[in-house]
């Protein structure tokens, strides 16, 4: 299960999980060790940090960590991740998913016919109903939801007014996190999920310089980064330690770029103080540092990725832009030969899951960045577009 809800979370876990500090902050452990320690009541935990500073692991671990402390417990644990899919900023969406894991666990339960056809015809407060009448009062239930700032304030208010009655029903805890950018208030924004507990991953993060510095002995011992002055890799350290501002994406792409530079230690050196602050300049500096021989379809890769529902395979992709909207002639000598040469043209924005062959953007402020819905990335226009034009590249290719 938890690979599965790894997959889910738009590759964040993928890049971020694999890599991640073993020893997490004390002050971490701490507080969800409270939070999970009351075995009699409900309560709420918020978590709240800035892009890129790790919340998504954070959640993935404590998955792991609840379904270990829990493991022979009368308990079940339920997740989910809001993405930039619309249908998966719906409260109903969330709370059918929630309620799918959560139901799917019991014991003996007769369902009359398909469960899944049954449960797509109810509405989110029939979900809740179904919840109170299926699950045994004596259960407890542990609710995680990862990213709860990119759902509409409406849908949110829903689904935490169902959280609410279920609050009221089991003995819950409920999790969520939430960025600081979204400027949501757990104490007023919040309120029907009574949050007792509200952590702030802080932007001095001690885990920051613990990963760095794995990181850096990863790439030294791969061969991924070769310095002759060994004084270069503590240059490194530095910069990284000091730019990343409490985040763990920036750092990773910012690992990417110099493995990318001209292999010298000069090249290096230039790179760190040509490196940017923050992600919507570091996203300017990798797609213009990445065009070459496909840049002319640069843009139109990163708008057919944007508007897709689903993440789009490897194929998929190569046959998209080997066709040119509004032209019924089609032959084979249009497809790309090599399409991962062609794909690096977006640089490290875009990840090949090799298991499914499927592309994906790194992040889902990539996504942002490009909608121009990103703080700060009003100076980078020329790599924005309107979701209107995203899908009219898409249609145009799929209608021809």
């Amino acid at each position: 299960q938890l690979d599965r809800w790894a997959v889910s979370i738009d590759r964040e876990v993928t890049l971020l999980i694999a890599t991640r500090v073993e020893e997490e902050a004390k002050e971490q452990s701490q507080l969800r060790a409270l939070w999970a320690h009351d075995r009699t009541t409900s309560s709420t935990l918020l978590c709240r940090g800035t892009l890129g500073s790790g919340k998504s692991v954070l959640m993935a671990n404590m998955v792991d960590d609840l379904a270990l402390s829990m493991a022979g417990e009368e308990c079940s644990i339920a997740y989910f991740f809001i993405c930039a899919n619309v249908e998966s900023m719906r409260a109903r969406t969330i709370l059918g998913c929630v309620a799918r894991q959560l139901l799917e666990v019991l014991p003996h339960q007769n369902w009359e016919g398909d469960p899944s056809k049954q449960s797509a015809k109810l509405d989110i407060e029939e979900v809740t109903e179904l919840l109170c009448k299926m699950v045994p009062n004596s259960r407890r239930l542990v609710i995680i939801v990862d990213a709860l700032d990119q759902c509409p304030r409406q849908e949110r208010v829903e689904l935490f007014n169902q959280l609410k009655r279920l609050r009221e029903t089991f003995r819950v805890l409920v999790c969520g996190s939430l960025r600081v950018e979204a400027n949501i208030q757990p104490e007023t924004d919040c309120q029907a999920l009574d949050p007792e507990f509200v952590f702030e991953i802080p932007l001095v993060n001690p885990e920051i310089a613990r990963f760095v510095e794995t990181q850096l002995q990863v790439l030294l011992q791969s061969g991924e980064l070769a310095v002759r002055d060994p004084r270069l890799v503590d240059e490194i350290r530095g910069c990284l330690v000091d730019g990343a501002d409490g985040m763990f994406l920036w750092v990773v792409l910012q690992l990417r770029t110099l493995c990318g530079l001209e292999k010298t230690d000069k090249g290096i050196r230039q790179g760190l103080r040509d490196i940017p602050r923050g992600l919507p300049a570091t996203y300017d500096q990798i797609l213009t540092e990445s065009q070459g021989p496909g840049s002319r379809v640069q843009l139109r890769i990163l708008k057919v990725l944007t508007a897709a529902f689903r993440a789009l395979t490897i194929d998929e992709v190569r046959e998209i832009l080997s066709i040119v909207p509004g032209e019924i002639c089609w032959s084979e000598e249009r497809l790309i030969n090599d399409i991962y040469a062609t794909l690096s043209c977006c640089g490290s924005l875009l990840l090949v899951d090799e298991e499914e062959f499927t592309v994906h953007l790194v992040h889902p402020s990539v996504r942002q960045f490009l909608l121009g819905e990103m703080r700060d990335s009003l100076p980078f226009k020329r790599w924005q577009f309107t979701l209107q034009e995203a899908h009219s590249e898409m249609a145009g290719a799929t209608i021809t």
